[in-house]
């Protein structure tokens, strides 16, 4: 006669068996899914450079107004295409556990922010950018990640702040490490929601600019986290009286 005890520790035995293949299964379709991400990005690169190379050569023949005005939107679609598949590329590097990939120099950091707030107050005319930097700021660090990240800071400002409030942009040198936040105002953030912003595929809200949210994949932050990270850093947020801030800090060496 099969005994009570028996038959729990058999439902136990069944029940864990169906978890383990459950986690099994789900780990399975995670890492196909990332596989086939990297795949996709990789082979998409190839195509991509040619329309950007006919792109160009045709901006380049245009003289008449009309045609010059489509060949630069052309140009404009594939740069924001190839922006679109490297943070793509750098999700999938982070969620296959590879990590990013950082090239660390001796930098003037305070040179490479003034360049990238002057380059981005181009593109983005509407946007009040007020820069707050020491004469020079020399580390070792991967310029080019920091202004794709200080870029990333900006634009989701821009996107969520008052249009009608500046954009603060600060770099303090703190002697062994130094600080680069950049702060908006608008509506506050509940704090149990701040940590979720730096996860992948997440928005924040509603943006000052639809085109910009239609554009977006929710990765900017989230990128942003993965260069600090790189650097042996960290990004911490906070918003208060609707003040809302994100600063990286980040050791020199």
């Amino acid at each position: 006669m099969i005994r009570t005890d028996e038959i729990t520790r058999f439902n136990e035995a069944i029940d864990e068996a169906i978890a383990e293949s459950v986690r099994y299964y789900s780990d399975e379709v995670e890492r196909w899914r990332n596989i086939f991400l990297g795949v996709l990005g990789h082979d998409l690169r190839s195509p991509l450079t040619a329309i950007m190379v006919a792109s160009e050569v045709i901006a380049g023949m245009a003289v008449d107004a009309p045609l010059a005005k489509v060949a630069e939107r052309l140009v404009n679609s594939g740069e924001r295409m190839r922006e679109l598949l490297d943070k793509l590329l750098m999700y999938n590097r982070a969620q296959m556990g590879i990590g990013l990939a950082v090239d660390r120099r001796q930098v003037d950091l305070a040179e490479a922010c003034r360049e990238e707030i002057q380059q981005l107050q181009e593109t983005m005319p509407n946007a009040r950018i007020r820069l707050q930097v020491p004469p020079a700021a020399h580390g070792c660090f991967d310029a080019r990640s920091l202004c794709e990240a200080l870029t990333n800071m900006v634009v989701n400002a821009y996107k969520y702040g008052d249009s009608d409030r500046e954009i603060e942009v600060a770099l303090h040198d703190h002697g062994d490490e130094v600080e680069l936040s950049v702060a908006n105002h608008g509506e506050p953030i509940p704090p149990d929601r701040l940590q979720l912003l730096f996860e992948p595929l997440r928005r924040g809200g509603v943006t000052q600019d639809a085109t910009l949210e239609r554009s977006s994949l929710g990765l900017g932050l989230f990128i942003v986290s993965q260069i600090a990270e790189a650097h042996g850093g960290a990004i911490r947020a906070e918003s208060i009286d609707g003040r809302t801030t994100f600063t990286m800090t980040l050791p020199k060496g």
